[in-house]
């Protein structure tokens, strides 16, 4: 069974189970939330200072603006967390993401049930322990490594991957566009 790292955020309405939008977006009740953007959080490591919104038009020309975009992925890390405070034990139910190393930098990249959230910084616990700059929820099993290897690929080339395989158009669900096939995608793509 697959994951929502937000059950608590996602709202569910008596109406048409798919909309669309005049832009061709199409949603579904379980997805209420998802704006079609990246979130991006340069400065993970401040608790203060800018951080972004990206839509998927703007994806690749804002990142290579915000980001070396040269710079390699040297090592890829999967961990897992649980859902709620009430969870025991993470077999079936977590949320997944994913941690990297660049020469410069720690990033994370996950998916929540309103965005792609992607956190660099130069201190690792504030992408490994630390969410849009609040703890990450560790309930009594707490977050722990799945996974790790070297990484090939570089920021560019994740971030026209992102934009090519239209990731930030994978509004997310129960079963299928969740945190966990996420993380997998992008685990499996950069190493």
């Amino acid at each position: 069974m697959r994951c929502t790292q937000c059950l608590q955020e996602m709202s569910f309405s008596s109406s048409d189970s798919r909309s669309h939008d005049k832009t061709g977006k199409q949603g579904a009740k379980t997805d209420q939330n998802w704006k079609y953007t990246m979130y991006f959080d340069p400065e993970a490591d401040r608790r203060t200072g800018a951080d972004y919104e990206i839509e998927d038009e703007q994806l690749v020309e804002k990142m290579s603006q915000l980001v070396d975009a040269a710079e390699m992925i040297q090592s890829v890390q999967a961990y897992k967390g649980p859902l709620g405070w009430f969870q025991l034990t993470k077999a079936v139910f977590y949320h997944e993401f994913i941690v990297f190393t660049t020469k410069n930098y720690y990033w994370s990249i996950e998916k929540h049930s309103d965005c792609i959230t992607i956190q660099r910084a130069k201190l690792r616990c504030n992408v490994e322990q630390r969410f849009r700059h609040n703890p990450r929820f560790e309930g009594f099993s707490g977050i722990t490594l799945m996974k790790s290897a070297a990484g090939t690929k570089s920021i560019k080339q994740l971030i026209d991957w992102l934009y090519i395989n239209r990731e930030l158009y994978k509004h997310y669900t129960f079963f299928e566009w969740n945190c966990q096939c996420f993380a997998e995608r992008v685990y499996n793509y950069v190493t």
